[in-house]
């Protein structure tokens, strides 16, 4: 969001600062609530928080409202990222190599693509339809993420709970550690 809005380039650092200090203090809250929220909740929450931050700059791009924005994203990212990494770690090896290099390349790739149409976007049709187009997709992507997670359940190994070992599974409450 700051590289967009090159006439906020002084408070960078305090924007940063709150994208950190939303991390942290979210990182707090998704803890405790991936002990009870089942992940499609945790990645709908996420996703929203995206979706508004974006929305925020789609109608007005202000410094408090950049700031706004920026620390949505933060929760945002903790909500999402967190539950899809804590999810892959449910999975078999093999799957679990799987999933988290096809997870890693397509952030790395979307990442690339992103910014790319968005800054095609915001030099041809400006703030608003950048945002704006931001917004819709995150809402998109929340729907698929969401309907993904609520149609995956992940089960331990039965054998591995029986024996005390320590095993990673996602149940209907969302995803537990069983010592």
């Amino acid at each position: 969001v700051v590289p967009a809005i090159v006439e906020f380039v002084d408070i960078a650092g305090l924007v940063a600062g709150g994208y950190g200090l939303s991390v942290l203090g979210t990182s707090v809250i998704v803890r405790r609530m991936s002990l009870k929220a089942p992940p499609h909740i945790l990645l709908a929450i996420g996703g929203t928080a995206a979706t508004l931050g974006f929305a925020l700059l789609a109608l007005q791009v202000s410094a408090a409202l950049v700031l706004a924005s920026v620390m949505l994203q933060g929760v945002a990212w903790v909500f999402m990222h967190t539950t899809l990494q804590t999810w892959a770690t449910t999975l078999s090896d093999q799957a679990r190599a799987t999933a988290v290099s096809l997870f890693a390349g397509f952030m790395f790739l979307g990442n690339a693509v992103g910014t790319l149409l968005a800054g095609i976007l915001l030099q041809s049709q400006g703030t608003r339809v950048l945002f704006t187009t931001a917004a819709v997709t995150m809402v998109l992507l929340t729907a698929v993420a969401a309907a993904g997670a609520t149609s995956l359940t992940v089960q331990a190994l039965p054998a591995a709970i029986e024996s005390g070992d320590s095993a990673t599974y996602a149940g209907t409450t969302g995803i537990k550690r069983v010592a």
